[in-house]
């Protein structure tokens, strides 16, 4: 009995935080489409076995791109051409805060606690659209069209592109907000240990500029210059806002080192 005593004493010594001691770990998302796309680093200093400070570190960036061919036959003619539809979102955030661990076995953590958050998130987005018509013996006929529209500080949805009907999300700003959370740690070899968090989230993100750039070039006649027509809209910094919770329960992996 004594034996076994000692033995889960020096166990527990390997694997828990104890008294002035460091971790840190990497955070990632294996299962999405991306899975490096949405990552974080975090370190953690331990007072003692209960109480630590945390800081994480956050970054995520989506990146997508979708090419679609355009060709349409009539009985005297044939349209070819492609639309290109491409799109950037990134985001920052620093996050100091503390958490409570409540529950101490011998490989398990149980803790609990807040932070607050600062970011800046960043967005562009692009829509080309370019095609030719041809008659029936394959010979480039009177009409070309070719419309590009650049967004920067946001992204525009595919059907919200021109200057007519804009439609933008995903803007870019500052994002405040502080989060409640708890979580465990489940330590796989003395200082080496996996984890998850559930929480709970508000943020307030304030708006920064953004604009769309509209150009068309149009040819209706063989041989004469295109027709050329160019329009910008511009969104102010601070002309909205917006802030929410949300329940966070990220599919992401803790993976982490304690020393």
């Amino acid at each position: 009995m004594m034996l076994g005593m000692l033995g889960t004493g020096f166990a527990q010594a390997q694997y828990q935080p104890e008294k002035s001691k460091f971790s840190i770990e990497m955070q990632f998302a294996p299962f999405g489409a991306q899975p490096f796309s949405n990552m974080g680093l975090k370190g953690r200093y331990f007072f003692n076995e209960k109480l630590a400070l945390r800081l994480n570190l956050d970054y995520a960036t989506l990146n997508n791109k979708n090419t679609t061919p355009i060709s349409e036959n009539t009985s005297y003619s044939t349209k070819k051409g492609e639309i290109t539809y491409e799109n950037s979102f990134s985001s920052f955030a620093v996050v100091p805060g503390i958490e409570y661990h409540f529950i101490n076995w011998e490989r398990l953590s149980v803790y609990a606690g807040g932070e607050l958050l600062y970011g800046m998130q960043f967005a562009s987005s692009n829509y080309d659209e370019e095609y030719q018509t041809y008659n029936n013996n394959n010979v480039p006929s009177k009409y070309y069209y070719h419309r590009t529209t650049d967004v920067s500080g946001a992204i525009a949805s595919p059907s919200g592109y021109h200057y007519e009907t804009p439609g933008i999300y995903n803007r870019c700003g500052t994002v405040f907000g502080g989060r409640l959370f708890t979580g465990i740690d489940f330590y796989i070899y003395k200082g080496l240990y996996l984890g998850a968090e559930l929480g709970l989230d508000y943020t307030y993100t304030s708006y920064g500029k953004a604009s769309m750039k509209d150009v068309m070039d149009e040819t209706y006649t063989m041989g004469t210059p295109p027709s050329h027509k160019e329009v910008e809209v511009n969104y102010d910094k601070g002309s909205s806002s917006s802030g929410e919770f949300n329940i966070r329960c990220e599919p992401k992996i803790r993976f982490g080192w304690r020393f």
